[in-house]
C-alpha cells in the first residue's frame, strides 16, 4: 500500500480545509508543497504547478469577490500608497511595510533593536498618506504594530539585515536531506515561509518545536552519517 493510499482520506479533508479557507498563503502553501515532495525538484512539474497557480489566482480574482477587493487594494496601495478607505489586511500589510522601510532608511545593517517596531510604528506611521482618516480608531491605525505583521518585516524592522541573513542561515546550514529526514525537513521549512510572510510573534507556542525538530534532525543525520561511514 502506498502512502497516499495509507493517507487518502485525510489528504482529501486537508486539501478540502485548505480549498474552504480562501487563504492566498494557504494555497501557495500547498503548491510549494507539491514541489517539494519529490526529493530531486523536477522542473516540469514546478512549471506545471506554476502554470496551475496562475490559472487558480486568476479565476479566484475573477470569480471570488472577497479575493478581487483585497487584490485591487493591495495593488492599489502599493501603486500610490495611499491607505485611504482599504480592508484591514491591507492596511495591516501596507503600513508595516512602510515602517519597515523607514527603519531601513535608518539603520539597514542592524534595524532599532528587539521589541521596537510598534515604537518606530509611532514615530513613522503619521508620515503615510491617508492614515489621517483612522485617527479616530488608534486600534486600525496600528493594527498588528506588535509583530509587524510578517517575521520578515519584523527581523528587518528590529535586527535589520544582519538578523535576515541570520534566520537564512539557520535555515539553509540545517537543512537536512539524508534519506527520508528529507520529507520533514521541508514540512518544517515550509512552516518557517508561513512565518516569514505572515506572522511576527517571536514566541508563539508551536514555534520552537519546529525549530528544534528542524535543528536536532539535522544533528541526527550527521551522526547517523557518521555511525555509516565508520
Amino acid at each position: 500500500m502506498t502512502n497516499f493510499s495509507k493517507y487518502k482520506k485525510k489528504f482529501v479533508v486537508i486539501l478540502i480545509a485548505f480549498l474552504l479557507s480562501m487563504s492566498s498563503i494557504g494555497y501557495i502553501g500547498m503548491l510549494i508543497g507539491l514541489v517539494m515532495i519529490k526529493k530531486k525538484v523536477n522542473i516540469f512539474a514546478t512549471l506545471s504547478l506554476t502554470f496551475v497557480a496562475v490559472l487558480i489566482g486568476v479565476l479566484a480574482y475573477t470569480y471570488i469577490d472577497n479575493v478581487k477587493f483585497r487584490a485591487n487594494d493591495t495593488l492599489g496601495v502599493f501603486n500610490e500608497f495611499d491607505v485611504s478607505n482599504v480592508n484591514s489586511s491591507t492596511l495591516a500589510l501596507a503600513t508595516n511595510s512602510f515602517v519597515t522601510l523607514q527603519v531601513l532608511k535608518s539603520n539597514a545593517f542592524i534595524g532599532h533593536g528587539i521589541g521596537s517596531h510598534p515604537l518606530s510604528s509611532k514615530q513613522f506611521i503619521y508620515d503615510i498618506t491617508g492614515i489621517e482618516g483612522y485617527g479616530d480608531n488608534e486600534e486600525l491605525m496600528f493594527i498588528n504594530s506588535t509583530d509587524a505583521d510578517s517575521l520578515t518585516l519584523r527581523i528587518l524592522s528590529e535586527l535589520g539585515i544582519v538578523g535576515l541573513i541570520g534566520v537564512c542561515y539557520f535555515i539553509i546550514k540545517n537543512y537536512c536531506g539524508y534519506e527520508d529526514n528529507y520529507k520533514i525537513s521541508r514540512g518544517i521549512i515550509l512552516y518557517f515561509l508561513y512565518k516569514l510572510f505572515r506572522e511576527g510573534h517571536y514566541f508563539p507556542a508551536e514555534m520552537y518545536f519546529f525549530v528544534f525538530t528542524y535543528y536536532f534532525l539535522k544533528l541526527k543525520s550527521n551522526a547517523e552519517r557518521l555511525a555509516l561511514a565508520s
